[in-house]
């Protein structure tokens, strides 16, 4: 490798055919790291047959598309530039080692672990060496429907794969996703500005809207037209009550049984009238039991709550939430 100063007008960084994502670290700072080119007058880079577009530029860009495009805004294409160009017998491995360090392909998402994927198969990188170098490496798959799967989640929009990535999203979430239907995941993101759509509650109500178009034929737009839901999405409520009165409302539809019993036992603890003490429980209904907290803010306080923790003992209604 050669490193040296150039022209940023002698770089191909618009439109390489060897660029893909840079990883976002302080430590690859425009000012303390060389972009990284390969001679295009000297290469067949990677073995690849097709013509480099803009083949008339000295160099081909393999990383810091971002570095050229800001010392651009700054001083135009005539600036002169630290530059590392890499042989002409390189190969895809040593410059996807030298880019991609363990460090960063640990943290990287999973959309970005993806795309690196893709990166490698676009310049020849075969199935098998993909797999057997990289997937244990990023925690992808190891099984034969991997590359479908990885394939599946690189075919969604790239507005759900910023938000993926945005979110970090596991690659299972990315999956699931990728498995719902897209006037689902495209009609949640275009709520981004009115609800507080936290990975949490995407997936939430992706899946549930996924239930009901399944189970009862009920399409994503008919949902969000129905007056119901426009006097939600309409109203002056902060975008997190939204996002609780819309789940809540989807949850009705999605798993009535599930959303009655939680209103019984709602219904039930708020009968008691508990002033020193709360009671929360799994709203998932997967695992028994209440969950009772007291609130001391003085010492007098404590015997305040002993009293209404033997009232609560002796209570049948309590006794009946515990039963179940």
């Amino acid at each position: 490798m050669k490193l040296m100063h150039c022209h940023l007008s002698e770089i191909n960084y618009q439109s390489s055919a060897f660029f893909f994502d840079e990883p976002k670290k302080d430590a690859l700072s425009r000012h303390s790291f060389p972009i990284l080119v390969i001679d295009t007058a000297e290469s067949d880079f990677l073995g690849d047959e097709k013509e480099p577009v803009n083949s008339e530029k000295k160099y081909q860009l393999l990383f810091g598309k971002e570095h050229c495009l800001s010392y651009e805004k700054d001083a135009g294409d005539s600036l002169t530039v630290l530059i590392l160009i890499f042989p002409k017998d390189s190969q895809l491995i040593d410059v996807l080692d030298f880019i991609y360090t363990e460090t960063f392909l640990s943290e990287a998402t999973a959309i970005q672990k993806l795309r690196f994927i893709a990166f490698c198969r676009s310049h020849h990188l075969s199935k098998q060496e993909c797999q057997s170098r990289y997937f244990k490496r990023l925690g992808l798959p190891l099984h034969q429907a991997a590359f479908v799967e990885c394939q599946k989640i690189l075919n969604t929009s790239l507005a759900l794969q910023h938000y993926m990535s945005e979110k970090k999203l596991s690659f299972k979430q990315c999956l699931l996703l990728s498995l719902i239907s897209s006037d689902i995941t495209e009609s949640i993101l275009a709520l981004s500005d009115t609800l507080a759509l936290s990975s949490s509650h995407f997936l939430s109500i992706a899946e549930d809207l996924h239930d009901l178009k399944r189970r009862d034929n009920l399409s994503v737009s008919a949902f969000l037209s129905s007056e119901t839901i426009k006097v939600i999405l309409d109203s002056e409520a902060s975008p997190h009550q939204k996002t609780a009165q819309l789940k809540s409302q989807l949850q009705a539809l999605a798993r009535p049984i599930w959303t009655q019993e939680n209103q019984r036992i709602q219904e039930k603890v708020q009968s008691l009238d508990l002033k020193k003490t709360r009671i929360t429980w799994d709203y998932s209904l997967e695992n028994k039991g209440l969950q009772v907290h007291s609130l001391c803010q003085n010492s007098e306080d404590i015997q305040s709550i002993v009293d209404e923790l033997l009232v609560l003992k002796d209570s049948a209604t309590f006794k009946d939430l515990l039963s179940g």
